[in-house]
């Protein structure tokens, strides 16, 4: 089985750059992260409403130990649930 440096390692290489080996979440935002994969996962599956979602994406937007911004989550949420 290819480890993360067998698949990425070159690339990684070619641009000068280390692997990144830790989330760029704080802990407190990776539980709002899991908690907003589970709203997007409730709306598709369950019937959960969008608002859920949008509630929780803001909740993790509120938090000072996320780097994202809504269009990197809304690009992630759709090439993840919606391809």
């Amino acid at each position: 089985m290819d480890s993360v440096t067998d698949i990425y390692g070159p690339y990684y290489k070619e641009k000068g750059r280390e692997i990144p080996r830790k989330s760029s979440l704080s802990p407190s935002a990776a539980v709002l992260w899991r908690e907003m994969e589970s709203a997007v996962i409730d709306q598709l599956y369950h019937g959960g409403t969008s608002q859920a979602v949008e509630e929780a994406i803001d909740r993790l937007l509120a938090d000072p130990g996320c780097s994202w911004r809504r269009k990197l989550i809304e690009y992630h949420i759709r090439q993840v649930y919606y391809k």
